[in-house]
């Protein structure tokens, strides 16, 4: 055998070898990254459930009374009385247009009350609110109306809690959804002032 020939022999040999070594390497290479892959597949954390997912049982039961519409307008009036806004109108308007649909699902013994409610709304709208102590005067005959409406329908004022306070003028009640007293007749300068009123038959505790 010539010396040409050996050396041809050995890079053949030579180059077969390497090309095994790689193919050995890179199949090695490949179990590892599966391995690698299971692993942390297995190790990865459970995610946790979707919090949106979960229903929360603490909110407070919403009013599904014939009087739900009337009180939500009732309570944006009170609202914005206690930041010491006087822009009442639209609030005052959204009583009548709601009162429609209470007046047609509420029992007859409060359509009467109902009607009464509508007439001091009605007036309230109309009351400018260049003067805050009137358009206050205004919403107690409001309040006025809907607490008698509430009286003669327990299972409407189940969802509010009735206060009153012995400082404000003309009629001293009113009635919000909220247990934290915010006081819609001296606003912002005296907003706790008052107490609840614990007439356990109009259901209002």
């Amino acid at each position: 055998m010539n010396t040409l020939t050996t050396l041809l022999i050995s890079t053949l040999v030579g180059g077969a070898i390497l090309a095994s070594g790689c193919s050995k390497d890179e199949s090695k290479s490949d179990k590892t990254t599966e391995a690698s892959q299971k692993s942390a597949k297995a190790n990865k954390p459970k995610s946790k459930p979707d919090t949106a997912e979960i229903p929360k049982t603490t909110q407070a039961k919403a009013d599904t009374s014939f009087a739900a519409g009337m009180m939500q307008s009732y309570e944006t009036c009170r609202a914005l009385l206690a930041s010491d806004k006087a822009e009442l109108a639209d609030c005052a308007a959204g009583i009548v247009a709601a009162s429609k649909t209470a007046h047609k699902d509420a029992p007859e013994a409060v359509h009467g009350h109902i009607s009464t409610t509508v007439s001091a709304a009605e007036a309230l709208a109309k009351i400018a609110p260049d003067d805050i102590e009137v358009v206050r005067l205004g919403f107690g005959e409001v309040s006025k109306a809907m607490v008698a409406m509430l009286t003669a329908a327990p299972e409407a004022a189940k969802s509010y809690h009735l206060f009153e306070c012995p400082m404000a003028k003309g009629y001293k009640k009113w009635a919000q959804p909220g247990k934290e007293l915010e006081n819609p007749y001296m606003g912002t300068k005296m907003l706790s002032c008052g107490e609840e009123v614990h007439d356990h038959h109009l259901g209002m505790k």
